[in-house]
């Protein structure tokens, strides 16, 4: 049932209730009804709407209600001023109280009647309008709202409780990812920048702390796929007793290696045989000489027999173990200097633990080692000077 229909009801429920209180605490007897109705209108509002303080049975016989029906036209003929008899006496006795009487009762009667058939109608509409809000509306049921679509909150509803989750997405940090740097490129090495190389593949440097000294380090490099790569070493060898002669400088005897690059002559000699080398090898005879005097045609060669090796040839047998194993370091050849003599005999050879007359030493193993690798292919050379003049640290 719906609020307008409850009105409808209380309405009607007032309405009756308000017109009984009414009659029951009606004008005093004598005075006139004031709800008094014409008794036409109450005798057709009686016959169209039952009496409800009269409950209405469908056994009730016709002749019953025809009854009913007569008594109500009489007592509105009494109402009207329609006397017989005794009636007409009673209207125009007020003491004797029987017409004033018999009118104030038809009176209530009549608006009991006329409170109820209104009181009946709408309690009547009111059921009308609730038989077809029942038949013809839908019914209404209660039911959990589908939560709304949202972006990050989730809304669950039902037809008591609410309960709502807010989800809170946290956007990941931004990582910025900054690339290492990218290592430096290694510096060139130094062997490139040596003076006279040119185009050799292969390059062993021998520097010591100064012209003065003896001492010297030794070390091999080979170039590979673009950049020189250290082979050999180094190694601690040995030059000249006397030191270093700078560039130009070296003389005939003064105990001193020349500064310079060199490459070296096409064989390599030994006293002991040949250790596998690349090079062409010439084991050393008791024959074999090397001429150091500058007033011979032959200074500065290899010589075999003492007749036409000079005044003091270097008599190679005899040096032992500098030569077991050496390579000729070309230095003062083609031509051969004499004038001014610039020096003879100046090879790579095994170290005897000290300064030479103007060769250049490392110990015997590590001499072997470096002869082996070297390649007549790859024009190796040697480059020999001071660490400072050479830039090599």
């Amino acid at each position: 049932m719906n609020g307008g229909t409850v009105v409808v009801v209380v309405v009607g429920v007032v309405v009756v209730v308000g017109v009984l209180v009414v009659v029951e605490e009606g004008a005093p007897p004598g005075a006139p009804a004031c709800a008094e109705l014409d008794a036409a209108d109450a005798a057709v509002v009686a016959r169209a709407v039952p009496d409800p303080l009269v409950p209405h049975d469908a056994s009730t016989p016709d002749e019953t209600r025809d009854s009913t029906d007569t008594m109500t036209d009489t007592d509105e003929r009494d109402r009207r001023g329609g006397t017989t008899g005794d009636d007409a006496t009673g209207a125009t006795d007020p003491a004797g109280g029987g017409a004033s009487g018999s009118g104030a009762g038809s009176g209530r009667r009549g608006a009991v009647v006329l409170g109820t058939a209104i009181g009946v109608v709408l309690v009547a509409a009111a059921a009308g309008a609730y038989a077809a809000t029942s038949s013809g509306a839908p019914r209404h049921h209660t039911s959990a709202a589908r939560p709304a679509a949202t972006t990050g909150t989730t809304t669950t509803s039902t037809s008591t409780t609410t309960t709502s989750t807010s989800t809170t997405t946290t956007a990941p940090p931004t990582t910025t990812t900054t690339a290492a740097p990218r290592p430096p490129p290694p510096p060139a090495s130094p062997v490139a920048s040596l003076p006279g190389i040119g185009s050799a593949r292969q390059v062993i440097t021998v520097t010591t702390a100064g012209y003065g000294t003896d001492v010297a380090t030794v070390t091999a490099y080979e170039l590979q796929g673009g950049a020189w790569q250290r082979a050999f070493g180094p190694y601690q060898g040995f030059v000249g007793v006397d030191g270093l002669a700078p560039p130009g400088q070296k003389r005939e005897g003064d105990g001193r290696t020349p500064s310079g690059t060199y490459g070296f002559e096409p064989f390599f000699f030994g006293i002991d045989a040949d250790p596998g080398v690349r090079y062409q090898y010439r084991q050393v005879t008791p024959d074999d000489y090397w001429d150091d005097d500058p007033t011979t045609t032959d200074y500065n060669l290899w010589v075999v027999g003492a007749a036409t090796a000079g005044a003091q040839p270097e008599h190679l047998i005899d040096e032992n173990p500098a030569y077991d194993y050496a390579a000729v370091i070309a230095y003062n050849v083609s031509p051969v200097v004499a004038d001014p003599p610039m020096g003879s005999a100046i090879f790579f050879h095994v170290s005897t633990g000290g300064g030479t007359a103007g060769c250049v030493s490392i110990p015997q193993p590590d001499l072997v080692a470096v002869l082996q690798w070297m390649d007549p292919a790859q024009g190796p050379v040697m480059v020999i000077g001071t660490s400072s003049s050479l830039g090599l640290t």
